[in-house]
């Protein structure tokens, strides 16, 4: 396997990438299942990635691609419609059920761009009820009569798209106020393309997708008989999307290496019957055990531990200078409880801690690292980042009661960093405004309290 799949399984962690994971597998076993072509197929792709989509919209080119892998085979053979029917049924149909089955109506209504919404799911109807009824008033004799329907329904669902969700189009976080994207969103690596990572990243997204998709090339080159060409080339197409996905977006990595697993098999096997062959017995044993070069754990760990060593060095004192004291740290619930203790119920709060602040007490926050709440998390930037005379209306005109942050933690740091002559700079030198009063907090505490005096009108 590779680290990016193990590390979604590890004991008691709750993520949401390791149900995407085996509903892309479980796509991905109907794709390469060229057995049967009586609809199971189709059925159990749409149904998996509907599931998909509804824990993310992340899914979503995965379900363009099965689709189209689906509607190629029916172009190209007259028998392969059955699968293409029950996928685009299966697909919107289970999302349906699947969107107001587990959202309020009110909610679910709603053209959200960051989930699976109407935004998504109209298109998708539209075009799935229009390749249903093309189907069935033009002959499919021939490819180019069997294409017709496909182009109808595909024009009218992205035309749908555009004209109903064109906002949809630059992404979830490209439309955030311009000090949220640059301090939170750029902020967060795992949304970040290939070319941001740092090299030690770089070789743990690129190689295990690169050495899967050479075994896969290598398997389909020596593929014995049209249908098993068949699996390998469906496999291959999603693995290419995948692998492009996963470079423009680190977090989509886990689902390229899960396609590019098999490959990965192909190529060791083939490297290891080569190495077996070698009639020598040291060369061959030196052979056979260097291939973990072409395992896709083995690949990740040799060439980040050869990157260049000033390059590794630069990479360690940055860790350790971005690492926190356990003294200053203070998102757990024995360091947040005594907050329930205060009287007041709002707290204005840098975005890593506001979180924790609601889990483990009773206290509300003015924005945590969620998107949808760009308002709260403009605000709480803003005011953390301003001198502390124009923080003092942010901080008032959010309504709360108490400002408090952990001192030292990553954040406040970067804040302070970046904007010396700011609100946050200010108290990590423990020089707070007149505005601002201590709250003292239990000896040894390592949250920082200070409560809003507001403005006396």
């Amino acid at each position: 396997s590779t680290f990016s799949i193990l590390v979604q399984y590890a004991p008691i962690r709750i993520d949401h990438h390791a149900p995407q994971i085996i509903f892309g597998a479980a796509a991905l076993w109907a794709l390469v299942s060229t057995g049967h072509h009586d609809g199971r197929r189709g059925l159990i792709a749409g149904v998996a990635l509907a599931c998909w989509l509804q824990i993310s919209v992340e899914g979503l080119p995965y379900a363009v691609v099965a689709g189209g892998i689906f509607a190629l085979h029916h172009l190209l053979r007259k028998d392969r419609w059955r699968d293409l029917r029950a996928y685009m049924l299966a697909l919107p149909i289970a999302a349906t059920v699947l969107l107001f089955g587990t959202r309020y109506p009110t909610d679910a209504i709603l053209p959200w761009c960051d989930s699976f919404s109407p935004a998504y799911l109209v298109p998708l109807w539209l075009t799935s009820l229009l390749l249903l009824a093309a189907h069935r008033f033009i002959p499919n004799a021939t490819p180019a009569y069997r294409a017709l329907p496909l182009i109808i329904a595909g024009a009218a669902g992205a035309a749908t798209f555009i004209l109903r969700s064109r906002d949809c189009l630059a992404g979830p976080f490209e439309t955030l106020n311009p000090i949220v994207y640059e301090l939170w969103y750029l902020a967060v690596r795992e949304g970040l393309p290939v070319s941001m990572q740092k090299s030690d990243f770089q070789a743990i997204i690129l190689l295990p997708a690169l050495l899967g998709l050479i075994g896969t090339l290598i398997a389909m080159w020596k593929a014995k008989n049209p249908a098993e060409r068949e699996r390998w080339l469906n496999l291959v197409i999603m693995q290419a999307v995948a692998f492009a996905v996963s470079i423009t977006i680190m977090r989509a990595m886990a689902f390229s290496h899960l396609t590019a697993l098999p490959g990965s098999a192909v190529l060791i096997a083939t490297m290891i019957a080569s190495a077996q062959r070698i009639g020598l017995m040291p060369v061959r044993i030196i052979a056979t055990a260097a291939c973990i070069v072409a395992t896709p754990i083995g690949a990740s760990a040799i060439v980040t531990s050869l990157l260049d060593s000033s390059e590794a060095g630069r990479n360690t004192s940055a860790a350790a200078n971005a690492s926190v004291p356990d003294r200053f740290r203070c998102t757990t619930q024995e360091t947040l409880r005594g907050l329930n203790a205060l009287p007041g119920r709002l707290f204005f709060t840098p975005l890593d801690i506001g979180a924790h602040v609601l889990v483990y007490t009773r206290k509300s926050v003015v924005g945590t690292g969620h998107h949808r709440n760009v308002a709260g998390m403009t605000q709480v930037l803003k005011g953390l980042t301003a001198p502390a005379d124009k923080a003092q209306s942010i901080v008032a005109e959010s309504g709360a009661d108490y400002l408090a942050f952990c001192g030292r933690e990553n954040e406040v740091e970067r804040y302070s960093r970046l904007y010396p002559r700011s609100l946050i700079a200010d108290l990590l030198k423990d020089k707070p405004p007149a505005w601002l009063q201590p709250v003292p907090m239990r000896p040894g505490e390592s949250i920082v309290v200070y409560r809003v005096v507001k403005p006396a009108n």
